[in-house]
């Protein structure tokens, strides 16, 4: 599969008769648009049409343009009349759309593409943000999403028993079990079983919440816990085993789980402070959290069988 700009095919016609075969009024639009050489009038000068294509067939398509149908705005640009046919959904194409998009906004010198929807769900696992409600041009609302342009893909959802596994095998040396961990384990090497039988007994207290962030391909690329350190406080939570693939870090991932896990507090618990600590010999993790909002209001001395560290906490209000 392949994706490719309409624009720079030599087989238009052929591409043509293709969207045409999409069962939806906005395609039908879309073809009306191109077939008619209005389309860059209607869209932009720069605007261009995406096609993902494996053969002579066309998978899925969608339009990277200067507008779309909210008017006015002065946001730009747009990934617009984004279809998949049906033989083909549930393998997230989409995404391959959208990162062709990604590359031509990079190009462009933009941080942001907007996407105008009705559906709820689904550019969620694209790692687009929903923004807000706006009228389109027939003064109907619509839900606007925006992608950060650069931004990793990645989605949180509930750690599974499973992951444990691949959590554990992250953990290369005693010094990164600690660091990770403080005293929690004392354990090395690590395995799976060791993180469930830590786990289990504090999910049952209903104030241990462990997540998993899995890239858009569904591979898990990170972890981490949010819990009530204070059983009467609902007011504050802790993040804490927080760690990201190893083959996975320097890529702005610890970023991008950190900002998940803040909005996660914000839709799903009564938390106004996020706190956690860091050990000052873990120079990566600390930045990754300053750059994620973090900052030191403290710190202390920890002591553990492979020495007495110095533990740096950190807060965030939100």
């Amino acid at each position: 599969m392949q994706v490719i700009d309409y624009f720079e095919s030599d087989r238009q016609s052929h591409w043509l008769d293709e969207i045409k075969r999409a069962d939806w009024g906005a395609a039908a639009f879309l073809h009306e648009l191109l077939t008619g050489g209005t389309f860059f009038e209607a869209v932009g000068e720069r605007s261009k049409v995406l096609l993902l294509t494996d053969g002579d067939e066309l998978i899925s398509f969608c339009t990277y343009a200067e507008k779309d149908d909210i008017r006015p705005t002065d946001l730009t640009p747009w990934m617009g009349f984004v279809y998949t046919f049906p033989a083909h959904r549930g393998h997230r194409y989409v995404g391959l759309l959208m990162d062709a998009a990604e590359r031509l906004a990079q190009k462009d010198g933009v941080s942001k593409i907007y996407i105008s929807t009705n559906h709820v769900g689904l550019y969620e696992k694209y790692g687009c943000e929903f923004m807000t409600e706006m009228n389109d041009m027939n003064k109907e609302p619509s839900r606007v999403y925006v992608k950060h342009v650069g931004r990793p893909q990645m989605t949180l959802r509930d750690f599974k028993k499973e992951d444990a596994k691949t959590i554990a095998s992250w953990i290369r040396t005693e010094e990164e079990l600690y660091k990770w961990s403080a005293d929690r384990f004392n354990k090395f090497p690590l395995s799976g079983d060791d993180i469930n039988q830590n786990y289990a007994p504090q999910i049952e207290t209903g104030r241990f919440f462990p997540l998993t962030a899995a890239d858009d391909k569904g591979n898990v690329v990170g972890h981490f816990i949010i819990r009530y350190p204070k059983a009467d406080d609902d007011s504050s939570v802790r993040f804490g085993f927080v760690i990201v693939d190893p083959a996975h870090r320097g890529k702005g991932c610890g970023k991008e789980m950190l900002r998940l896990g803040t909005e996660y507090v914000k839709k799903h618990r009564l938390a106004v402070r996020i706190d956690l600590g860091v050990f000052a010999n873990n120079d990566g993790a600390r930045h990754c959290y300053e750059a994620a909002g973090f900052k030191a209001y403290g710190e202390r001395e920890c002591e553990m069988p492979i020495g007495t560290w110095k533990c740096i906490d950190m807060e965030m209000f939100i």
